[in-house]
């Protein structure tokens, strides 16, 4: 079967658990024993090294890998999503440790009709009880709190304490960077929830809000932490226990960034906003609605025959 584009670099490799144990151990020995004959130690070493990052307390990139740094322990590796499948890698050489899990696990993908009107195929059987599926990035974080401890931060003060920044500027509506911009998929965004948009709010004198979860208290400049809020075994990028802000050339802050960061949620302005494009749609729906609703109003005089189909000529 074809492959589609946006697809084909996430999940058109097959591969065995035999191969990938090769791939990670050759990974893991970084220019010693067999993996010699593939690079040199400064190579690898190379390979895995953090080069960038949308905040430096959040995951980085290197040249191939993602890095991640643990409660002292730093990792690289990578993840992969395809509809109905998900998997995530992850290594530690200084631990001599590392972890691969693929699974097929995703909630059921109705077609379009059975999303409108429902279906007896897709309904829980009330007899049976079906959890959550996991995630990649809820197994990842369970792998991690389960043999390197839950994460803390050296710097962490109480629960809702404070460092210092003006708390009010943190506060608006985020729109997450990997979007649509230009096809009518950018109007799906406006109700695509946690995963395509970031509200942050003051939560009392010394902590934030982040969509709804209050309790994120500043570790440092810019970086808020909830220890609470950390990704279960089902939860996704966006349940995140992290939420790092980077400034812009003014001095503002401009992006929002999880622990599991690939893209960053940007400041959206007051008009290129989901929140006020979604506005906009429910008025123009009313509008229209009332416009049919106008058009069909039983009314005598002549005029008012013409003008009640006015509204529903403009709509």
């Amino acid at each position: 079967l074809g492959v589609h584009p946006f697809f084909a670099p996430v999940g058109a490799i097959e591969s065995t658990a035999t191969d990938m144990a090769r791939y990670m151990i050759a990974n893991l020995q970084e220019g010693r024993g067999e993996s010699a004959a593939v690079l040199a130690p400064e190579q690898f070493r190379e390979l895995h090294r953090r080069t960038a990052g949308n905040h430096p307390a959040s995951m980085g990139f290197g040249m191939v890998f993602m890095t991640l740094d643990w409660n002292g322990a730093t990792f690289f590796g990578h993840g992969g999503d395809w509809p109905g499948f998900h998997s995530i890698m992850l290594m530690s050489p200084e631990s001599n440790a590392g972890f691969f899990i693929s699974c097929m696990c995703e909630y059921p993908q109705p077609g379009f009709l059975e999303s409108v009107v429902g279906s007896q195929r897709t309904q829980e059987n009330s007899a049976q009880k079906v959890l959550a599926p996991m995630t990649n990035i809820g197994v990842a974080n369970a792998f991690l709190q389960r043999f390197w401890g839950p994460r803390v931060w050296p710097s962490s003060p109480a629960q809702g304490g404070r460092i210092g920044s003006d708390l009010e500027e943190f506060v608006g509506t985020y729109w997450h960077e990997y979007r649509s911009y230009g096809s009518a998929e950018k109007f799906i965004e406006l109700l695509g929830g946690e995963s395509s948009t970031l509200t942050v709010e003051r939560d009392g004198q010394n902590a934030l809000r982040v969509n709804g979860r209050g309790g994120y208290g500043e570790i440092s400049p810019g970086v808020f932490w909830n220890a609470g809020a950390e990704p279960g075994i089902s939860d996704n990028f966006w349940n995140s226990g992290l939420w790092a802000f980077a400034l812009n050339a003014s001095g503002e802050p401009e992006y929002a960034s999880p622990t599991f960061s690939i893209d960053p949620y940007v400041r959206a302005g007051p008009y290129n906003n989901p929140q006020f494009a979604l506005h906009v749609l429910l008025v123009c729906g009313l509008f229209g609605f009332t416009s049919v609703l106008a058009a069909f109003w039983p009314v005598r005089e002549r005029f008012g025959r013409l003008a009640k189909w006015l509204p529903l000529s403009i709509s």
